[in-house]
């Protein structure tokens, strides 16, 4: 989690037509919302940080290693709201993947407090 003016891509997809690597989205991050989620996390038990803007988050398939929104998060916005959504801020927020499905499930509960 971290807070961009605008949003980078991480397209961590690799093998697809080109035109699937020029694929825009423009969205921007927020850096309180950021540290609500960080602080709604840490008061149910569970691990969490935000991340810089300078720290990588993998390679992709047009050989970009950096930070970015990856697929899960920018293609399905993409297809709801179009290429650009500023109206209201995205934090990715990633899961540990060793967390049993009741520890996912007690992250989504964290939170709900949001809604």
């Amino acid at each position: 989690m971290t807070d961009y003016e605008e949003n980078p891509l991480l397209m961590d997809y690799y093998g697809f037509p080109p035109d699937l690597y020029r694929l825009k989205f423009r969205s921007r991050g927020d850096s309180a919302l950021a540290q609500r989620v960080v602080s709604l996390y840490k008061e149910a038990g569970l691990k969490a940080r935000t991340s810089p803007v300078t720290e990588p988050r993998g390679e992709d398939g047009r050989g970009f290693f950096g930070p970015g929104l990856d697929h899960g998060v920018f293609v399905p916005f993409r297809i709801m709201f179009g290429e650009e959504f500023l109206d209201i801020p995205i934090v990715q927020v990633s899961i540990d993947s060793s967390m049993d499905p009741e520890k996912n499930w007690e992250a989504g509960k964290a939170v709900l407090k949001l809604r």
